[in-house]
């Protein structure tokens, strides 16, 4: 059977067109999804990385070993499934008395605290019972319908490599569910300072809104490019004259860049006053609402930037002291931790403030955080290439490596010469120049087996000087 040429430039815009608009469909499609995803995906992470850093993790142990006593001595665990039923609310009420600890309120307002700061749904801390595949909520930060202690859901996944190592992390998890529609799950371990693994902070991140615009968007581009087939089938039976076929082609190959390139329609000029101009002008229209759409996502990244830096101010004030602004207790751990797995060479200096009782009780408490502060502050103008911290009340470290290591008998000499020249100081009160024992310890990798055994001697080191000073004292 022959074709009119009408009839074969019916079906060869239509084809072409149809074509197009298919493979630029689904190239979009995929492309945004696969973006939305990653971003999400890798916000939850950073999120639960953060999460692990920050939270107590003492806390979390002490609240993970109330939990899962309680739940090893039930024999018939109810799952979340179960919700709302008397069995699982007889089930859960065994854990009641778990709210009202300390651990549990604290660790509650802190992913609270977090929730609320970075716009997050739901923020909680689980434990995997790994031989029967569930996991069990220790705390959950969410403010409505949140999961009580002892609560247990089935773990999400066919096999367990599927969430990665488990003493680090659980990899994040897209989900797409009837009640909670599409969710991002993704955990880190908590580890305490010597390496026990205690929990696994998670976040949910619902992905509802951004997918439902994809799909409205992706509803528009196709109903656009449809509309463009139709309208190209009804010039292709009206005419074939360049007039009709000219400006089609020019939507085609429009169309046809926006994989590449983007789409460019606005640089189209078609005034045709038929159909097809009226087809120009709506596929504008769209290119407008992808860019708005293209703006609305990095705007998203743009957000989640903004919530990874609040992360890592977090974990970073998590690490000083806020009275002297040296690094904490919690920091002191960690270094001590790294130092243990090095050779490199360092050096311990310890040093205890004297009589600051007495100031605290002669002169008030305020004025013995002012001595404290003025002695962190000579401390670290002496030891300014080292790392200082404050271990305890009275008490500091500096572990020196560095230029500071090769110069420290220097060093220690100079701050106990201002030490003993600020107790000389008779013009000034006494919580004005506070003074202070130190001592120091070099590590010795022939006869130190580990940082305590430097410690040890850098300690007896100091309260030699400290008896020096009370002899020379009196």
């Amino acid at each position: 059977m022959k074709l009119s040429l009408k009839a074969k430039a019916i079906f060869l815009v239509i084809s072409v067109s149809a074509l197009i608009g298919i493979s630029a469909i689904v190239v979009y499609d995929r492309g945004i999804s696969s973006l939305v995803t990653n971003d999400y995906e890798s916000r939850s992470v950073e999120i639960t990385l953060a999460m692990a850093e920050i939270l107590d993790s003492d806390k979390v142990r002490t609240l993970r070993d109330n939990v899962i006593g309680i739940y090893k001595e039930v024999k018939d665990v109810v799952l979340s499934d179960q919700w709302g039923s008397e069995a699982f609310n007889a089930y859960v009420s065994r854990f009641s008395k778990i709210e009202d600890t300390p651990e549990f309120i604290d660790l509650r307002a802190q992913l609270r605290q977090v929730q609320d700061a970075i716009d997050v749904d739901c923020l909680y801390i689980v434990w995997i019972d790994v031989p029967n595949w569930r996991y069990v909520y220790l705390v959950d930060g969410a403010y409505e319908d949140a999961c009580p202690p002892g609560c247990v859901d089935p773990l999400f996944v066919d096999d367990l490599s599927e969430l990665g190592d488990l003493n680090k992390e659980m990899k994040p998890n897209v989900t797409h569910t009837q009640e909670y529609g599409y969710l991002v799950t993704t955990g880190s371990a908590i580890h305490t300072s010597n390496g026990e693994l205690v929990g696994y902070a998670v976040v949910d991140l619902s992905m509802n809104e951004i997918v439902s615009r994809e799909r409205n968007l992706l509803l528009t581009s196709i109903m656009v490019f449809a509309g463009l087939a139709f309208i190209a089938g009804i010039a292709g039976i009206i005419a074939v004259e360049r007039t009709i076929v000219g400006p089609i082609n020019k939507l085609s190959q429009a169309a046809g860049t926006f994989t590449e390139n983007g789409m460019r329609l606005s640089e189209i000029d078609v005034r045709t006053g038929d159909e097809i101009q009226t087809l120009a002008e709506s596929m504008k229209r769209m290119e407008k609402d992808i860019k708005e759409y293209y703006d609305n996502l990095m705007e998203t990244k743009s957000d989640l930037e903004t919530a990874r830096v609040h992360a890592e101010t977090y974990k970073r004030e998590a690490n000083i002291d806020s009275l002297t602004g040296l690094l904490n207790k919690r920091a002191y751990d960690l270094a001590v931790a790294d130092l243990e797995k090095t050779d490199k060479p360092y050096a311990i200096v310890m040093i205890d403030m004297n009589d600051l009782k007495t100031i605290n009780d002669k002169y008030g408490h305020d004025k013995g955080d002012i001595s404290i502060k003025t002695l962190a502050s000579n401390i670290r103008r002496c030891f300014k290439d080292s790392a200082v911290f404050r271990i305890g009340g009275d008490e500091f470290v500096v572990i020196m490596n560095g230029d500071d290591l090769d110069i420290r008998d220097s060093l220690i000499g100079r701050f106990r010469d201002e030490i003993r020249k600020d107790s000389k100081n008779k013009n000034r009160q006494a919580w004005e120049v506070p003074t202070a024992a130190c001592g120091y310890a070099t590590y010795n990798p022939k006869s130190d087996d580990n940082f305590a055994s430097v410690f040890r001697r850098a300690d007896e080191d100091m309260y030699q000087h400290k008896t020096k000073m009370k002899s020379s004292h009196h």
